[in-house]
Parts: C-alpha cells; structure tokens; sequence
C-alpha cells in the first residue's frame, strides 16, 4: 500500500491509502471465487428443495434432508454478505 499525506483546505490533514497493483489481483480472484461458490450454494439449495418435495410426495423421512438444507441456507447467506 502506498500512503500519501492530503492536507485539506480547513488545515487539517488527511492520511490516503491506496493498494498497490499486486493486491488488486488477488482481490479479483477472491470476487470470482465468492461468485463462483454462490452460484454452486444456490444451485444445490435449489436441488435440495426439489428433494423434499419428491420426499413428502411419497411419505419418506425429510429431516435429514431438512438439515442439510438447513446448512446450504447458511451457507447462501454467508457468501450473499461477502
């Protein structure tokens, strides 16, 4: 990071940091990799719902199913915040 001192107009003094290129790469990387994992997480919510509703349709046990669903939700949640 590169740090510049501004002085402002009232007299006060600002300290300014920028990132330097090579962190800015490897943020972009992150981003994709969150994009990425959102989409699987959805995906398998999506396919997971689907299970349940064929599972009540013939009377199966759901809670096992409820539970990782459960846990799929948290997880869409955590990476839609990142």
């Amino acid at each position: 990071m590169s740090t510049e001192l501004v002085k402002r107009p009232d007299g006060n003094m600002d300290l300014i940091q920028t990132p330097h290129a090579e962190a800015i790469g490897p943020q972009a990387n992150l981003i994709e990799f969150v994009r990425m994992k959102l989409a699987s997480c959805v995906s398998q919510r999506q396919e997971q719902e689907g299970a349940i509703e064929e599972a009540r349709k013939h009377k199966w046990k759901i809670s096992p199913m409820q539970t990782v669903l459960r846990r799929t939700i948290k997880m869409v949640q955590y990476y839609e915040k990142v």
